[in-house]
């Protein structure tokens, strides 16, 4: 997995409301957005994990100050699981976090079901089990505590507690109380600790 922007831009006559959405084969939202928008504008929505495969953009513009409603559909092919090109074919990287002990531990099967503390490892890490759970992958739900003493990437369906950290556009960010879906800046819910390297 890895951070990617998808670039686009709008055009309008009068005052609008326009709200872009990224959707998976599954018609699931993945990333949206919402901007108030006269005139022309170059926007874009930041994937915090671009995972392989084809989304698609749906962009509506509703006008404020009269009756009319636009609409754009466009397919964005996402190439590596790790990586994903801009509009303007740059690639980002993000860093491959690991933790050696976890070839100690057996790898997590999502048709398994895992009970309070068992040990598993996951992309990598290791991962504890806090109650029984199944088919939760460790990185995207509550049931599993991360082990190994790593910093990982922001993403937007963890958890964080305050005091934990995450690492976001090669920043360090400490969560100053519980947070999910916000993804960290210089304001609240985080702090801004300092630059971060693979």
């Amino acid at each position: 997995m890895g951070m990617a922007d998808v670039h686009f831009t709008v055009s309008v006559n009068a005052n609008a409301r326009v709200t872009a959405t990224l959707f998976d084969a599954a018609g699931d939202t993945v990333v949206g957005d919402e901007w108030s928008v006269g005139g022309t504008a170059d926007l874009k929505l930041h994937l915090h994990e671009a995972i392989e495969g084809e989304l698609t953009l749906v962009v509506v513009a509703d006008a404020i100050d009269t009756n009319g409603t636009e609409q754009m559909t466009a397919v964005v092919r996402v190439e590596d699981s790790r990586t994903a090109p801009d509009a303007t074919g740059d690639v980002e990287e993000t860093c491959k976090i690991t933790d050696p002990a976890a070839a100690s531990y057996p790898e997590y099967q999502a048709g398994t079901t895992y009970t309070g503390g068992e040990m598993i490892s996951y992309n990598g890490l290791v991962y504890r089990a806090k109650w029984w759970t199944r088919g939760n992958a460790p990185d995207r739900t509550d049931a599993f505590e991360l082990i190994s003493d790593v910093v990982l990437e922001y993403s937007d369906s963890a958890v964080y507690q305050g005091g934990d950290r995450a690492r976001y556009q090669g920043k360090l960010y400490e969560a100053k109380w519980w947070t999910r879906g916000t993804a960290p800046s210089d304001r609240d819910p985080w702090t801004l600790v300092g630059d971060v390297s693979c």
